[in-house]
């Protein structure tokens, strides 16, 4: 038991909290009517399948199967050593959404303000349900193409979005 010189107990939204100051643990009774309503993906299920079986050439996640290059390696050992270990600013690193701003322009022809129009996540899945979070009102549609990434249903739904799925079909050109 964790022990602390200031414990609150409380209710909030018909839900019992306990919040222990100092030790960033807030215990809460269950998962949310969200997360409740999001079903386990069979992905899991594959990951144990293909684990399990020798031999087995698992294809499903976009894993490289090597290393970074050795000058890459470098590069973050030595940003390490010089103490860029902290967190960045909420949107990123300035001079990578400068980096991105730029290549998006040379690429796409298209201009984006580093300081205000880009923002740097740790993964696409993050970004896409930030996204979602930020301009998906409850109960809007959300289109999801099939066969398409499993973390697009459970996205739309935690944002209390509703999934529409739209085959992608050979018929049809796919």
């Amino acid at each position: 038991m964790y022990k602390t010189r200031q414990a609150t107990q409380g209710s909030y939204s018909g839900r019992n909290i306990d919040w222990f100051v100092g030790y960033h643990l807030i215990s809460v009774t269950g998962p949310t009517k969200r997360l409740k309503a999001i079903k386990s993906s069979g992905m899991r299920r594959f990951f144990a399948l293909a684990r399990d079986m020798p031999n087995c050439i698992n294809l499903s996640v976009g894993e490289p199967d090597f290393s970074p290059p050795q000058h890459i390696l470098k590069t973050g050992f030595q940003a390490a050593a010089e103490g860029n270990t902290h967190y960045s600013r909420m949107n990123g690193i300035p001079e990578l959404r400068e980096a991105l701003s730029q290549k998006v322009y040379k690429d796409c022809g298209l201009r984006y303000d580093p300081d205000s129009e880009v923002l740097v996540t740790v993964g696409g899945t993050e970004a896409f349900l930030a996204t979602l979070l930020a301009w998906l009102n409850p109960g809007e549609k959300v289109l999801i193409l099939n066969p398409g990434f499993v973390v697009f249903e459970p996205s739309a739904l935690l944002a209390e979005g509703k999934p529409v799925h739209v085959p992608l079909l050979e018929a049809n050109n796919f």
